[in-house]
């Protein structure tokens, strides 16, 4: 009788261990993009700083993907920094940094407000 007992409990908790290695992957997955878009959004911003250009091409350019640029700008739409047409509205790096962590956070919280604020193949 324990011996059941106690098979039976390890395979519900083999069960629940996979689940939650699952989940686990999943955030992972999720909050490892948002910081590699806010390393790219605070890139963007130093480039928009400096007077540079912070197009898809000039980041190509200089080594930075087209899904990497993607992403950070989707970032910076999110803290309300660019708006839909890439016009920047902040222009200070303290204020720039400090919306970019919050939008951060908010990105791992909520991802729909992240793939809301991206191109049209994130948002499907």
């Amino acid at each position: 009788m324990s011996n059941e007992y106690l098979l039976l409990e390890l395979r519900r908790l083999q069960t629940e261990n996979r689940e939650l290695r699952e989940k686990l992957r999943i955030n992972g997955r999720h909050a490892r993009r948002i910081q590699r878009a806010y390393d790219c959004a605070l890139l963007l911003a130093q480039w928009h700083i400096a007077h540079l250009p912070t197009s898809r091409e000039f980041a190509r350019a200089h080594g930075i993907s087209q899904r990497s640029w993607q992403n950070g700008i989707a970032l910076l739409r999110l803290a309300r920094i660019c708006d839909q047409a890439n016009r920047w509205k902040v222009h200070e790096l303290t204020s720039i940094e400090c919306k970019l962590a919050r939008a951060a956070a908010i990105a791992v919280d909520v991802p729909s407000a992240f793939y809301a604020r991206g191109c049209k193949h994130m948002r499907q």
